[in-house]
Parts: C-alpha cells; sequence; structure tokens
C-alpha cells in the first residue's frame, strides 16, 4: 500500500491541478474581448473541408497551451488514459456472422487490403457452427500466422459475432512502456445507472463484454485486470484524443441520470480521463447518442467534425461544438453531411489504412409518428432532401480530409450503403488493442 500511495497522490495532485487551471480558463474566457457574434453566426457557410484555427485554440491559446502541457506531462509520467482510435494499432477485432452477410463482406474487405502488414494481427469472432451454414474462408484471405478466428462453444459466441461490436467491446486503458502502450485495464459499462434497476439489455451486453475481455486477457501478455464502470454507454458514446481528454455527447448525463460532476469522476476514477467534454448532440442523432459518429481525431491536436445540418436547430448544436473544440485548444475540420443517417467520423484506422465510409444515398430520420410506431431503435424514411444534398460530394471531401490528416497512410473508401439504417460504420463494427494478440 505504502508504495502505491505516491502515484496516487502525484494523480490526485495533477487532477486538483488540472481543477484550478479549468477554473482560470473560465475566468479567461469572461474576461476575454467580446466576440463578433454575427460574423461567427455565418461561418458554417465557410466551414466545408476548411481548417478552423489555424493555431489550434482561437480564443484562449495562453490557457489551452498550459493545459495542454499539463497533460502531455500527466502521459509521459507514465498515467493511464484510454486507448485513442487513431493510434497504430496491434490488433484489429471484427465480427463475422452468416446471418449479417455484410459483416462477412466487411471482414473480407478488410483482410484483402490489410494483407500489406505482416505486423498487423487480425482477430475475428465467429458464431460456433457457422460455417457449416455458410462457409468463411477467412484464412484463404491472409498467411495462417497473422490471422486468428475465435470461436466460442457457449451463448456467448453466438451474439458476440454480431458486428456491432464497438456497443459492448471493452475500453482499453493504456499506459505507456519503452515499448510503446500496453493494456492496463478493460473497462466495461456495467449498464446500471445510480439508484436505478438495471435493463435485459443492459444486462446481457454486460455477458458479451465481459466474454469479450476474457478473450481478451488470456491472450495479453501482460495480464489485464477486468473492471467495470458504473455508467450506462456503449463504446462509441467515448472518444478520447490520446492525451486524456474524453469525449461524450450530453445524452450521456440524461441516460444516467447523474450530474456531470459525477460522471467526470466515474470516468477519471476508471478510465483514467483527465478531463472530459460533453458536446451538444443533434437533434435527430441515433437514440444512443455515439460521439464517434459526428467526432474523430487524428492526433492529439486536430478534430474531424462532421454533423448533420439538414434541420435548422442542428446548426446551433453544430456552432456550440466548433466553438467549444476551438476554445480548447483544437484544431478543426469540418466534412458536411446532411442528416444523421451518413457518419463520415466512423473510420476505422490502422498502421496503414484509414477506413472512410462513402455512401449511395442520404436518408433523412421518419418524424415522431413513424418513430413511435417502429419496434425499435432509429428509424429513417427515404424522403425527399433539399436539391443541394449531394452526397457524392460529401464523400469525396470525406476523403480529401482525411488524407490531408494521415498522409503517411493510404486512405480507403469502402461502401458503407449497408449500415444507413443503422447509423453507425466501420468504427461501430472494430475494435482495436495496442499489442499484437
Amino acid at each position: 500500500m505504502a508504495a502505491q500511495a505516491g502515484p496516487i497522490r502525484g494523480h490526485r495532485r495533477r487532477r486538483a491541478l488540472l481543477g484550478s487551471l479549468l477554473v482560470l480558463v473560465s475566468l479567461v474566457a469572461t474576461c476575454s474581448p467580446p466576440r463578433d457574434v454575427e460574423r461567427d453566426r455565418h461561418l458554417p457557410e465557410s466551414w466545408h473541408a476548411a481548417e478552423i484555427g489555424e493555431n489550434g485554440g482561437r480564443f484562449l491559446p495562453q490557457a489551452n497551451t498550459a493545459l495542454r502541457q499539463l497533460q502531455e506531462e500527466a502521459r509521459n509520467s507514465g498515467a493511464a488514459i484510454p486507448y485513442p482510435h487513431y493510434a497504430a494499432p496491434g490488433t484489429v477485432v471484427m465480427a463475422a456472422n452468416p446471418r449479417y452477410p455484410h459483416s462477412v463482406r466487411r471482414v473480407r474487405t478488410f483482410l484483402e487490403h490489410e494483407r500489406a502488414d505482416p505486423d498487423l494481427s487480425i482477430l475475428i469472432l465467429v458464431s460456433e457452427g457457422s460455417e457449416s451454414r455458410s462457409p468463411l474462408d477467412f484464412q484463404s484471405l491472409r498467411p495462417r500466422g497473422r490471422l486468428t478466428v475465435i470461436r466460442e462453444a457457449r451463448s456467448f459466441a453466438s451474439t458476440a459475432s454480431f458486428p456491432f461490436l464497438r456497443d459492448y467491446a471493452p475500453v482499453v486503458r493504456t499506459r505507456a512502456s519503452a515499448n510503446g502502450p500496453h493494456t492496463e485495464a478493460l473497462v466495461l459499462f456495467r449498464g446500471r445507472p445510480a439508484g436505478g434497476r438495471g435493463s435485459r439489455r443492459a444486462d446481457d451486453r454486460l455477458t458479451l463484454s465481459q466474454g469479450l475481455a476474457e478473450i481478451y486477457a488470456r491472450r495479453l501478455e501482460h495480464a489485464p485486470s477486468i473492471e467495470f464502470l458504473d455508467l450506462v454507454a456503449d463504446g462509441g458514446n467515448l472518444v478520447t484524443d490520446g492525451r486524456g481528454t474524453c469525449f461524450l455527447t450530453r445524452g450521456i448525463l440524461r441516460k444516467n441520470r447523474r450530474s456531470r460532476e459525477a460522471v467526470e469522476r466515474e470516468l477519471g476514477d476508471k478510465l483514467g480521463c483527465l478531463r472530459s467534454v460533453f458536446l451538444a448532440a443533434p437533434k435527430h442523432l441515433d437514440p444512443l447518442q455515439h460521439v464517434d459518429t459526428m467526432l474523430a481525431f487524428t492526433d492529439p491536436e486536430n478534430a474531424v467534425l462532421s454533423m448533420p445540418t439538414l434541420y435548422e436547430g442542428d446548426l446551433g448544436a453544430e456552432y456550440q461544438n466548433v466553438r467549444q473544440l476551438l476554445e480548447l485548444g483544437y484544431r478543426v475540420h469540418r466534412i458536411p453531411r446532411k442528416t444523421a443517417s451518413v457518419t463520415y467520423t466512423n473510420v476505422l484506422v490502422t498502421r496503414k489504412h484509414v477506413y472512410v465510409p462513402q455512401y449511395a444515398v442520404y436518408k433523412v430520420e421518419a418524424d415522431a409518428e413513424i418513430r413511435a410506431e417502429a419496434d425499435s431503435g432509429p428509424s429513417v424514411a427515404t424522403l425527399t432532401l433539399p436539391a443541394d444534398a449531394d452526397v457524392t460530394h460529401d464523400n469525396r471531401t470525406a476523403l480529401e480530409v482525411f488524407r490531408r490528416l494521415y498522409p503517411d497512410r493510404r486512405v480507403v473508401g469502402v461502401d458503407s450503403n449497408e449500415t444507413i439504417d443503422t447509423l453507425g460504420s466501420w468504427h461501430c463494427i472494430s475494435h482495436e488493442l495496442p499489442e499484437a494478440l
């Protein structure tokens, strides 16, 4: 216990200092010269594929420079933080199930592109006995030693091969080492809000999370711990900048019926989030409020934001988020997107490739009456879009933005039309670990 006391006290001192610094940021914001609000209101017209804030923080550069320095020091000191999805992973995990033919096609597409990287470990979850119904000959696409196909006899596997792996995959908390980051803990969302009762879906998801975490733990050299976060959430509810700042939508507060301070404390204690930022979500975003459908980081400084803008009220949410990201010191790159049915930030990043979703058509979220008749989940309907709703132009813009931000990797446009009704894409159907399994 005595050996642990020093690091714990140091972590608490850093968090206390961070809190003081955030107060300073607030004071500076209060005392800042008035902004040209009328000009800012019309900025969205020039945001398409634009880099906003050449030098990072547009309003509070000095305060945010100090904040970023504190985060960098915490990371370099060995503090544990969530693993960023933009890092070059040692392992990529995907799922394939013949009941969802598009999941099999996506895995094949992924394997065909990743032939070029002999050091990437690939883990595929397949339902027990599924090959007897529909042969899944993945081994023929890769050297036999680089691909692992997991089949489990228990009921876990039949559901674990559901394509949207990110929903139940554990959050990976990493710690820096001489050989790069290693997995210190696999953190699961327990799925029960404070003072609330669990649901069947939450219990089922927790079973899936535990099963997948056990698979990881058995194969990881460092034997990570399996821990629990007392929040209702999915993996897509969290995005990190790689320096310990965690991003969520404000829907997470309503879903858990907790104060912002309580959620921040839980994320800080269990995940190592040095700072938590709650963004505004578009009105018609999916009910799960997954932040990875509208925000992605390509490194600790550059944020890609892509929010639906068909509805006038959503422009206000976009404006709030751009301003907040700028004030926090990030460079913001915006990709136009008319409705929530498509997502360009839901990308999969590997050591050599960036898989960027591409679409053939937009859909518009159904109105309240149609949603009420739906069995569950988000509901979309093919409706008339404005004349300027050109998905082809937005597809090209998404590829251009990611090519500029990933000059050392090949950006691959991947057909994602089959996910348009589920409001998810390649980030949702994958998971990554820093080490090779």
